[in-house]
């Protein structure tokens, strides 16, 4: 995958990003605010003799209590959090120490500068429009904190209003500032995080792989010795019983199929720029049907129909793709894969545009158990007994394979039954195969 693609995808993902947050640190961040403002209150009015409107404060600081209650019987459900309810909390945070500040004397009071805590919190856990919402959210506060009454309980002079304006804009600048700086440097922290979990996984996908081609190899080699001796004896067959008998229809079948393994396995053993028979043709071009059409030809069955179909709403002329071994190789084991399973039909829909394109797989066999959708793409992971003789390996070369074409993979079920595998090229990738 080229570096500038795995930079966009990541910054994509990190534009989108759920930030999800421990519930439990909110929970006991917000006790020590509690007791933060019940003390403060408390040590204005019992030990310095302050003027504080006590009901009106001791009503807001219990509404903390109650939202914090409420918390801790919605840990029981998990203990994150998703940044939607995260911004929820954040906001009910801004208006509740707002309404406090309000209460005890506005913006001359200096714990007003507290504003910028639910803000520096959100910036560094939140998506951007959260961001945004909860900066409008602190912004407005603020306003409605200029008109406040900012007779404090130790001054009867009122603050003249150019000291009021001040503050208030210095609030503005320091939470715009914060939100994109403190977000700023959770992104970036974010991406390099993220491009090592993501250069984690596709080492381990590639080693699983590497790991997958040398058992191939092996197995390759191993199996040629029995496959010789199956052949001889097939070619016996042949010879000694009776022709057009339906014996002897069985033994040609049967060399027919060894023939087929041995071409299998010399693919296997062959090198990796070798590999892939369509490469080889005369045509440095093909029609995206055509190629479909080329590579499932041998894996069609009698009893299930196999349909082409484009998308009505396609844009342009049919692409011509470049005939990539791992489009041919991992496109027919999804397809085989959706013939083995289906029931009568196979449906290969296919659309394009400008700079994507699409390729749907509808089968209409049984689908696949939901807990099993989760772990698509994994190694040694299959429906199908081990009594079958199958590893679950198919389905992880295939998606290694087109990955490296530069693909996605989604599988899903149907809801009429039946079982949906959508492969999609989108921008650049696209681009990459076809034949320009």
């Amino acid at each position: 995958m080229p570096l500038r693609r795995i930079q966009q995808d990541l910054s994509a993902r990190l534009a989108n990003r759920h930030g999800w947050v421990n519930l439990r640190t909110i929970i006991a961040v917000r006790w020590i605010g509690i007791a933060g403002q019940t003390g403060a209150i408390a040590f204005s009015t019992i030990v310095l003799g302050y003027k504080v409107p006590l009901l009106a404060s001791a009503a807001t600081i219990v509404a903390s209590v109650l939202m914090n209650l409420w918390a801790v019987q919605r840990l029981q459900r998990g203990p994150t959090i998703n940044d939607r309810v995260a911004a929820g909390f954040l906001t009910f945070d801004t208006l509740q120490l707002a309404m406090l500040l309000y209460l005890t004397g506005g913006l001359a009071n200096p714990f007003a500068m507290m504003l910028l805590v639910p803000l520096t919190v959100g910036a560094a856990i939140l998506r951007r429009r959260f961001i945004i919402g909860l900066t409008i959210v602190m912004i407005v506060a603020a306003s409605l904190l200029a008109f406040a009454p900012n007779d404090l309980p130790w001054n009867n002079t009122i603050l003249p209003p150019i000291f009021t304006f001040a503050v208030w804009l210095a609030l503005v600048f320091s939470a715009v500032f914060i939100a994109l700086y403190v977000y700023s440097i959770a992104a970036g922290a974010g991406l390099i995080t993220t491009a090592l979990q993501e250069s984690r996984l596709a080492l381990s996908r590639q080693q699983k792989l590497a790991a997958v081609g040398a058992l191939a190899a092996a197995a390759a080699h191993e199996l040629g010795t029995p496959l010789s001796t199956i052949a001889v004896i097939a070619k016996e067959l042949v010879h000694d019983l009776p022709p057009g008998s339906s014996q002897a229809e069985d033994a040609a079948l049967l060399l027919t199929q060894v023939d087929r393994c041995r071409t299998i396995l010399a693919d296997l053993v062959q090198r990796p720029d070798r590999s892939g028979d369509i490469t080889k043709t005369p045509f440095n071009q093909i029609g995206l049907q055509t190629f479909l059409a080329m590579i499932v030809e041998p894996y069609r069955k009698a009893h299930v129909e196999l349909v082409f179909q484009t998308d009505p709403h396609n844009e342009g002329s049919e692409p011509q793709l470049r005939p990539l071994p791992e489009l041919q190789h991992g496109l027919a084991n999804l397809i085989q894969n959706a013939i083995q399973f289906a029931t009568s039909r196979v449906i290969i829909d296919m659309a394009w545009g400008p700079d994507r394109i699409r390729i749907q797989i509808l089968d209409d066999g049984p689908g696949m158990p939901p807990a099993l959708l989760e772990r698509i793409g994994e190694p040694y992971i299959s429906t199908r007994t081990d009594q079958d003789g199958h590893m679950g390996l198919g389905i992880f070369i295939a998606l290694n394979l087109l990955e490296k074409a530069g693909a996605s993979v989604h599988y899903d079920n149907l809801s009429q039954g039946g079982t949906a595998t959508i492969v999609t090229w989108q921008g650049p990738s696209a681009l990459g195969i076809i034949k320009s």
